[in-house]
């Protein structure tokens, strides 16, 4: 008899569980896990390390997710004493409490290391949502091999790569595909937001990270100035990620030539009541090049998180925030897009704030999305899109060597052929993203078949008849494999 997602599967006796997540996205699985294994298995109890999202769940947080995620080799080492000190409290409470099982969530380089430890402990592993270690440094998979009982993975192809490697595994769909969609009507959306229904709304996503979005928005401007010189209807939405700001981000729109204050809108209101996926496909996560997690679709499990406590040296200029923090990458590309301010004499384009980039994608004609998690959700949403992405110099030339992949966006890699553009490092341009949106806004060929592929994509990522969500399907393998011994 087929059992309802919410129906006990074991009683007694209570169940501890250690869970382990570093990056907003892996907050919001962990917290849906937990949900899901206390509706299945009452009475259990959970630990370890989170955020804000699994606290509220009723996860004791020995360790603030956000007190070990750190970016930069400088910021790494800095920090490097303390993170070994959590790290050890974690796993000296594991071996004390003894939990029935851990369940890490992504975050390779914290997780992995404590995968072993928990191993050598006789602590059951479980692993929930893959590092991608299918994009680069593909010898990871012999720890997880070695270290982890059981891999529950939430894109299919990952599946097909762990068994060819010999790891028991299980594919239980994308979170996000389960989520039902934004009950906001376009006229809403409008209203809430200070837009016109009857202009195209162009979304665009630089990102959930600061470096992120000190590398991608300029060109993502230069691009919204060249749309604005060939038409006036056009407007520009551009959600505000849970991992920032509303002040920062209107701060590095400010800085951006051609761009003024009077240009930019924020309704308190539009950022309040954010989805609750909107911290996962805000943030992010594609293959990282970074080394450090998912810079590119690479996803937001293995994104860098934001940079903290810089301040702009006195007498410094206030771009200088934006030129030192990001370095020369992003000093050509504000040079770039303040010769197309001056060249392209329009009014500014006019950016308007939101709180919700599920919402906001759903309702535009086209986006510009930085490569991460935020492209399944564009994907999801089925307006068509671009995908860009941007490292420093050199963290390209060093890690483009160690990636496996020839295309980078998750779209990409679930149809398992380009079907959406990638403009990535010296290919994206203001020029190169203008000359995309200008081939997939209008009805046409090109606008129809990339529609299509989305659709496939949708499919693939829902591709149960049922209801019941990935969470729950991963904790009904958790549960199963614990009684099984």
């Amino acid at each position: 008899m087929n059992r309802s997602p919410d129906h006990p599967i074991t009683r007694s006796p209570d169940l501890t569980f250690l869970l382990s997540a570093g990056e907003a996205s892996g907050d919001t699985y962990g917290a849906q896990l937990i949900d899901a294994l206390r509706s299945l298995a009452p009475g259990s109890a959970f630990f370890g390390m989170g955020g804000e999202k699994m606290r509220a769940s009723g996860c004791e947080l020995l360790i603030d997710a956000k007190d070990v995620a750190v970016v930069g080799l400088v910021e790494v080492v800095k920090h490097l004493p303390d993170i070994r000190r959590r790290f050890k409290h974690l796993v000296a409470e594991a071996a004390q409490r003894k939990p029935d099982a851990a369940i890490l969530i992504d975050f390779p380089d914290f997780n992995l290391r404590l995968a072993r430890e928990l191993h050598r402990r006789g602590i059951p592993v479980f692993y929930f949502v893959s590092p991608q270690i299918w994009a680069w440094r593909t010898g990871r998979v012999r720890q997880i091999k070695k270290y982890v009982r059981k891999m529950i993975v939430i894109f299919p192809f990952e599946q097909e790569f762990y068994a060819r490697h010999g790891v028991e595994v299980s594919y239980v769909g994308h979170p996000l595909a389960y989520e039902p969609p934004p009950q906001i009507s376009r006229e809403e959306f409008a209203a809430q937001h200070g837009l016109d229904p009857k202009k195209q709304w162009i979304a665009l996503l630089p990102g959930s990270r600061r470096k992120e979005v000190g590398l991608n928005l300029p060109a993502m401007i230069g691009s919204a100035r060249l749309l604005q010189k060939q038409s006036a209807e056009f407007e520009f939405l551009l959600p505000v990620a849970s991992t920032l700001s509303q002040d920062w981000l209107r701060e590095q729109l400010e800085q951006i030539p051609g761009l003024k204050p009077g240009s930019i809108t924020a309704p308190d209101a539009a950022l309040k009541g954010r989805s609750s996926t909107e911290a996962v496909a805000s943030s992010t996560s594609q293959p990282s090049l970074s080394g450090s997690s998912r810079s590119s679709d690479l996803t937001e499990a293995e994104q860098p998180p934001a940079v903290t406590g810089w301040s702009r040296p006195s007498g410094a200029p206030k771009q200088a925030r934006f030129w030192l923090a990001w370095g020369g990458g992003l000093r050509k590309e504000l040079n770039n897009t303040a010769a197309l301010a001056a060249e392209v004499k329009t009014e500014a384009p006019r950016m308007h704030l939101t709180g919700n980039a599920r919402a906001t994608l759903m309702h535009s004609r086209a986006a510009v999305v930085a490569s991460g998690t935020a492209t399944v959700e564009a994907a999801l949403s089925g307006a068509p899109f671009v995908v860009v992405y941007r490292l420093a110099p050199l963290t390209w030339i060093l890690g483009r060597r160690l990636v496996k992949l020839d295309t980078f966006a998750m779209p990409n890699l679930i149809a398992g052929k380009k079907i959406v553009p990638e403009l990535i490092q010296k290919d994206f341009t203001a020029q190169n993203v203008a000359r995309e949106l200008n081939a997939i806004i209008p009805g046409g060929p090109a606008r129809r078949q990339m529609e299509a592929a989305l659709k496939m994509v949708q499919q693939r990522l829902h591709d149960s008849p049922d209801a019941v969500s990935p969470a729950h399907r991963a904790a009904r393998q958790i549960l199963g494999a614990l009684k099984s011994g």
